[in-house]
């Protein structure tokens, strides 16, 4: 019964873990970036989800600030709302990975 509880609970915490992995500053591993080069993502409870993603330079014309949303069913998976159109991202081995094959860094790991 120990064992069941400690293996729980260290899920649990493994789980909180990586999540807090995708706080910081992104970059696009491509210098020939032409949008969505690179953005930061922060901890802010708002009514859509804990978190919001803020673009830099060139910043896309439909968002600047917006909900980062985590999917419930597989954790590792994210989605940035905007105006004309959202962003879908997967975090793997310490990147994202965008749904337009695009590839992120973290610069400034917290």
């Amino acid at each position: 019964m120990k064992i069941v509880i400690i293996f729980l609970f260290v899920l649990i915490v493994t789980g909180c873990d990586s999540h807090e992995k995708i706080y910081g500053h992104w970059e696009n591993i491509d210098t020939r970036c032409r949008s969505l080069c690179s953005f930061s993502i922060e901890k802010h409870d708002n009514k859509y989800s804990d978190s919001v993603i803020t673009f830099d330079k060139p910043q896309p014309p439909y968002a600047k600030s917006k909900p980062f949303i985590r999917d419930k069913k597989h954790k590792n998976r994210y989605l940035a709302k905007g105006e004309n159109g959202d962003f879908l991202f997967e975090l793997y081995k310490d990147r994202l990975y965008g749904a337009d094959n695009s590839i992120y860094e973290k610069t400034n790991p917290k």
